[in-house]
C-alpha cells in the first residue's frame, strides 16, 4: 500500500516482486479526516487486497505499507501534525493487525524513497551496486541513500541523509527542485509566474515538443540538483545515481545537465527507476524478505 493525501494505492505482488495483473485499487483517504475515518481507509484497502490475493488463490503472507512522515517506521505511530493528525501517536501496526482478523502475517511500513531505492538494488537499474542514492522529485524533494549494501536510516527508519533542505541561493534546494521548484524556475527563466494549469507534467509536454523554456527549465533543475548532490555522492563514494519520482518521468531533459555537473566523478552510473508505479511496491517486498540489507 502507498498512503498518499487522498488516495491509497494498493497492488498485490509476489514474493519475488511481480505485480499480479489487475490487483491495483485505489481507496479514497482524507488526510484531514478523524481518526475513524482515516483508519477505515486503511483497513479497507488491507480488507480488500487480503480479499482480492485470496481470490486469486495466493496466500498472504504480508502487509507492506509506504507512508509521509514523520513517522516512526519501525514502531508504526505517526507523528505527522500537518497532515494525518488525527492518528498522531496511534499504533498502527495494531490497527492493521485487527483488520487481519487472525490471519498472522508481519505489517511493515516504509519511508517511499528508501522502499523505492531498497526495491532498485535488489530487482531494478541498482542490482550490483553496494553504494547508491536515490532522488525523489514530486511535490517535495526525496533523498535515500545505501553504504555497504544498507540503506542508511534513522532510528525511526526515516533516510538518514537529506538534501531538501541545503542552503541554496538565498533559500533551500527543494524551493529549486521539486514542484514548486519548477514553477520558481520557469518564472526566473521568463520573468512571468507560470499560469496555475501549467503542471510540471505540461512542461514535460513542452519539452518533448522543443519548447525552449521548458527545456530550458528542467536543464537548470539539472543542474541545480547534479550541484548539490556532487559533495554527498563523493563523501559516500557513491557508484549508482537513480531519479524517482513522478516528475523523473521526464529526466530525460534534465539529463545533460546532471551529468555535466557530476563529470569529474569516474565510474558513477546515471539511471532512472525501472518502474515508476511500482518501485515502492518491490521494495517493500524486498523489506519482508531481506531487512534493508542487500548483502
Amino acid at each position: 500500500m502507498d498512503v498518499g493525501g487522498t488516495f491509497i494505492k494498493s497492488g498485490i505482488m509476489s514474493a519475488d516482486g511481480v505485480l499480479l495483473d489487475g490487483s491495483q485499487q485505489t481507496v479514497p483517504i482524507n488526510s484531514d479526516g478523524t481518526k475513524e475515518e482515516i483508519c477505515n481507509s486503511l483497513t479497507s484497502a488491507v480488507c480488500q487486497g487480503i480479499s482480492l490475493a485470496r481470490y486469486y488463490g495466493y496466500s498472504p503472507a504480508g502487509v507492506g505499507i509506504c507512508m509521509p512522515g514523520p513517522f516512526n517506521y519501525i514502531t508504526g505511530i505517526s507523528a505527522m501534525v500537518h497532515k494525518f493528525a488525527a492518528i498522531k501517536d496511534i499504533p498502527l501496526t495494531d490497527v492493521i493487525k485487527e483488520a487481519l482478523d487472525g490471519l498472522d502475517v508481519p505489517v511493515v511500513f516504509g519511508h517511499d524513497v528508501n522502499t523505492q531505492l531498497f526495491g532498485e538494488m535488489c530487482g531494478g537499474n541498482g542490482i550490483g551496486f553496494a553504494n547508491a542514492c536515490l532522488v525523489s522529485l514530486g511535490t517535495g524533494l526525496g533523498f535515500a541513500m545505501a553504504a555497504e549494501g544498507n540503506v542508511l536510516m534513522t532510528p525511526t527508519g526515516s533516510p538518514l541523509v537529506s538534501i531538501w533542505n541545503l542552503p541554496y541561493n538565498g533559500g533551500i534546494l527543494e524551493d529549486y527542485a521539486s514542484k514548486r521548484g519548477f514553477y520558481n524556475t520557469w518564472q526566473i527563466v521568463t520573468g512571468i509566474r507560470p499560469a496555475d494549469e501549467m503542471t510540471v507534467a505540461e512542461m514535460g509536454r513542452l519539452a518533448g515538443e522543443g519548447d525552449v523554456t521548458a527545456l530550458e527549465v528542467f536543464r537548470r533543475v539539472g543542474s541545480f540538483i547534479g550541484q548539490n548532490i556532487k559533495e554527498k555522492i563523493k563523501e559516500y563514494k557513491i557508484e549508482c545515481l537513480l531519479f524517482g519520482g513522478q516528475i523523473s518521468r521526464s529526466f530525460r531533459f534534465m539529463e545533460e545537465a546532471v551529468r555535466n555537473e557530476l563529470k569529474d566523478i569516474p565510474g558513477l552510473k546515471i539511471n532512472t527507476v525501472s518502474d515508476f508505479s511500482n518501485a515502492a511496491f518491490k521494495g517493500l517486498v524486498e523489506m519482508m524478505n531481506n531487512q534493508y540489507s542487500t548483502f
